[in-house]
């Protein structure tokens, strides 16, 4: 049966403006219905929305209308077999889709991708907030993800860390991917034992992430533009020998996000026992400029 939804406040808080933000209750989109047997039950974690207005909390890209438009672009059609495959792709050694995977393959040193249209990119330079009365910077990327996808994804990271209620910062349709705070870099492992810091590249490598980037760490950014580039479950072994994308990433391309997830307690919620939690970006793969960028491909 149903779980049932737990009592949102009426009195218009801000950080909970309701309704719940995944109203598909965590299934994957009809038109993969081929998976949804093997996957697993998330129905009990429920998404709150946290957000600093009383705005419409957006349900993400359609991903049939995307691929669509897709082959109907005589330079972008063979992106849409590579689209399916980056939705339907669920693990492969310690990189998981949580929109796919199951719970049994998730171990601490996992790592999330999330696969969407960038929305705003700050990984050259710095993304500068206000945080209460402080100014606060870090490097992000901004996603707009696919509907279904994105929901299912969090419900997927609730479970995977037993809890039911999670806040949900999605504002404008967006889901943001960070790095350490400038001034909140701490040193790894490696610097301490050998004076030799760990850079972003050595992780990938050595499949072994940190909990998030340093805010002096330079974000990889890898090109698979190529067409004739295919994506398989075995593609995340060799990003090393792809060629990288130096500058911010233009907005509306099609890209992937490798990422780390951490929850903690979110003290202002009217609900006991909510959580919120932050991604962490690790990686991100390129795949499609937009078609008015300069640098298409």
């Amino acid at each position: 049966m149903p779980y049932e939804m737990p009592t949102l406040p009426t009195n218009g808080l801000v950080g909970h403006v309701g309704p719940l933000v995944d109203a598909h209750g965590g299934h994957v989109d009809p038109r993969f219905a081929e998976v949804v047997a093997t996957l697993p039950n998330v129905e009990h974690v429920f998404l709150l929305p946290f957000t600093t207005s009383q705005g419409k909390v957006d349900r993400g890209i359609d991903v049939g209308e995307f691929s669509a438009a897709l082959g109907r672009s005589p330079t972008k059609s063979h992106l849409q077999e590579r689209l399916k495959a980056l939705l339907q792709f669920d693990h492969w050694n310690c990189i998981v889709n949580p929109a796919r995977a199951s719970l049994e393959v998730i171990r601490p040193s996992h790592i999330g991708s999330s696969t969407g249209l960038c929305a705003t990119s700050n990984l050259r330079s710095p993304a500068t907030r206000m945080v209460g009365s402080q100014l606060s910077s870090d490097h992000r990327v901004g996603l707009y993800p696919f509907d279904y996808e994105w929901q299912r994804s969090l419900r997927f990271i609730g479970a995977t860390a037993d809890q039911t209620l999670l806040a949900v910062d999605y504002e404008a349709g967006m889901l943001s991917f960070v790095t350490r705070c400038e001034g909140q870099d701490i040193p790894n492992i490696s610097s301490l034992l050998w004076s030799t810091a760990m850079t972003p590249l050595d992780s990938i490598s050595r499949d072994e992430y940190p909990t998030a980037l340093n805010f002096s760490d330079d974000v990889p950014i890898f090109l698979t533009t190529d067409p004739q580039y295919e994506f398989n479950h075995t593609s995340f072994n060799n990003l090393l020998a792809l060629p990288r994308h130096n500058a911010e990433i233009p907005l509306g391309s099609l890209i992937t996000v490798g990422y780390t997830a951490v929850t903690f307690p979110y003290d202002s919620s009217p609900i006991p026992e909510t959580r919120a939690f932050t991604l962490n970006v690790q990686f991100v793969l390129l795949h499609s400029y937009p078609p008015q960028s300069s640098s298409s491909a």
